[in-house]
């Protein structure tokens, strides 16, 4: 049987604030970016889940 392991997934959002708070409020995963791009009007938030192994720095 083989194993699938997802490394990274992106979603689509209408409420950042509220979709980063679900994810470290409810869930307990820890913000590690949190980047706005204003010119792009973009904003990249990065929250893995507990005991993930810190790929960036």
């Amino acid at each position: 049987m083989t194993t699938i392991k997802i490394a990274n997934a992106q979603f689509w959002v209408h409420d950042q604030d509220e979709a980063l708070a679900f994810y470290t409020t409810k869930l307990g995963w820890e913000v590690r970016a949190d980047v706005t791009m204003e010119a792009w009007s973009f904003r990249c938030c990065a929250s893995p889940r507990p005991g993930t192994a810190r790929r960036w720095s």
